[in-house]
């Protein structure tokens, strides 16, 4: 006999035959997941966009099996064009998760899913291609990018929960410091028959480092063009705490550098001496910040 949950998955399942998303084919896995969404059972909801998350992310980083081809370009291609629509499922399902979570009431928890999402728009596979005729085998490291139709709503979650500032720049550290690790390997040839791979990761780590970075940057300024300076005293005071300066903080250095021309060009705008930030107070925060932008430059390794 089936249980209730079984026939209410089953009933979803029905309804929402003809209402997949068009980003992608049909899915029964997505499709059932939307449905409890849709009936506004969001346990269930974010149980199937969760699972089913997870699942494809660990098939986008699995090693494929053996690919058979007589075209290695069509070969190549069919694996792009799965790898990339694996990915705009996991970048959704996580996106949804998030989605579902500020529904239940549980904003803190729907902010590391809308984190996670924003990795989701990058990922690398290696796949051996073997020859059907002549049975030689090709290992490619291949790179699946996307720009889900989702990224802008998932940036405007981000925004609305208000990820702290810190968390942030340490989430872009953490991806920086993997891409310069990559970049040595890359550019000291070390392990040659890697560095296919190394490419990949190192191309997937830029896309993931940048994203971060648009969130922090447009977080910062978006409350500096509001007379707030939280964000922008938060990320002064940590990036002047790291030590040794590496090529890990050149993103964060960008961004610090669009602070300065952002407050630079508020300072020029600003009529009134005695407004809050004053006029006095925004040019020392303008000189503490150049003098750690300059400092970065003359200093890193």
């Amino acid at each position: 006999m089936l249980t209730r949950n079984s026939l209410l998955t089953l009933l979803v399942f029905v309804m929402v035959l003809s209402f997949t998303s068009a980003a992608f084919a049909f899915d029964a896995c997505v499709a059932t997941a939307n449905g409890f969404f849709k009936i506004k059972s969001y346990k269930l909801a974010f149980t199937h966009y969760d699972a089913y998350a997870k699942r494809c992310e660990k098939n986008l980083t699995a090693t494929d099996p053996d690919d058979h081809y007589l075209c290695m370009k069509q070969a190549e291609k069919k694996q792009l064009e799965e790898g990339r629509e694996l990915l705009e499922k996991t970048f959704y399902c996580y996106y949804m998760a998030g989605v579902t979570l500020e529904k239940m009431n549980k904003p803190a928890d729907a902010l590391n899913y809308y984190v996670k999402a924003l990795y989701m728009t990058a990922a690398y596979k290696n796949v051996t291609f073997i020859h059907t005729i002549t049975r030689k085998k090709t290992t490619k490291s291949l790179v699946f990018k996307i720009n889900p139709k989702n990224l802008n709503d998932n940036y405007d979650r981000i925004y609305a929960l208000g990820i702290d500032t810190v968390v942030l720049m340490e989430k872009i550290r953490a991806v920086a410091e993997i891409r310069r690790d990559l970049a040595k390997l890359i550019e000291g040839n070390i392990d040659p028959e890697k560095q296919g791979e190394y490419k990949a990761r190192f191309a997937v780590c830029q896309t993931r480092e940048y994203n971060l970075s648009v969130l922090l940057e447009n977080l910062v300024v978006y409350e500096m063009n509001r007379g707030i300076y939280t964000r922008f005293d938060a990320f002064v005071k940590h990036i002047n705490e790291f030590k040794p300066i590496t090529p890990a903080v050149s993103s964060l250095l960008k961004v610090a550098e669009v602070m300065k021309q952002n407050l630079i060009t508020i300072i020029a705008h600003s009529e009134n001496p005695y407004s809050v930030p004053t006029l006095e107070e925004l040019n020392a925060k303008l000189a503490g910040l150049s003098e750690i932008i300059d400092y970065i430059h003359a200093n890193i390794n």
